[in-house]
């Protein structure tokens, strides 16, 4: 789910399993194409609901760092699981906290935790999903049999972050259209402060990635 230009297809495929990579981006899964993964196939849909899609029941369903686009994601899961083989799994990789590091200025991790929170109103992400992706799992009496906290060397780690990691910190950055609109003119000095933050020796990252393996009954 949310399979974007295919890596993670790609190292299912190498283990030896037949996916099927689903996401709404023609542009992510053109890339995905080019690669030819063995056994594989992809489709361009909506994954909050797969109802309209001819699919087959699968062993397993693999969905790193897409819940967080579905504020209230039971339904999606809901959907989700409707396509799972009895005994099957789900994986989710999710984060909670993405912009959470210190030190950053009052003013900066107030602007952060507010625009957490009008995404969330308007039902378009939820940074803390990778944390509140567990009530999800209770409120549908879902069997969890696994739950892990992730090292991840860009998004978890403490520290003064390498030159690769920065880069792609600004990368990220960049891509952020929605952040930086709410910004507006305070964006440049936000991003600068941030980059400055990670390159510190002091820096503390609260963000959290988390990892859920659900069980089919």
């Amino acid at each position: 789910m949310g399979c974007g230009i295919g890596d993670q297809t790609a190292l299912l495929s190498q283990r030896g399993a037949s996916v099927i990579g689903i996401d709404q981006d023609s542009e992510l899964l053109e890339q995905a194409r080019k690669k030819n993964i063995l056994n594989s196939k992809f489709i361009e849909a909506n994954i909050a609901d797969l109802s309209k899609l001819d699919l087959p029941k699968v062993n397993g369903i693999w969905c790193s760092f897409t819940t967080a686009y579905f504020p209230h994601v039971e339904q999606p899961l809901k959907s989700w699981l409707k396509h799972l083989k009895p005994g099957g799994w789900l994986a989710v990789t999710e984060m909670s906290g993405l912009l959470n590091h210190s030190p950053l200025s009052i003013q900066t991790q107030s602007a952060i935790q507010s625009f957490y929170q009008l995404l969330f109103d308007k039902n378009l992400y939820d940074f803390n999903m990778g944390k509140n992706f567990e009530k999800a799992i209770n409120a549908l009496s879902l069997k969890l049999k696994q739950r892990i906290l992730l090292e991840d060397k860009e998004l978890s780690q403490n520290g003064k972050l390498s030159k690769d990691v920065i880069e792609a910190w600004e990368n990220r950055l960049e891509r952020m259209k929605g952040l930086q609109n709410y910004l507006g003119d305070k964006y440049n000095g936000f991003k600068e402060e941030f980059i400055a933050c990670l390159n510190r020796k002091d820096h503390i990252s609260n963000c959290s990635v988390y990892f859920y393996l659900i069980k089919c009954r």
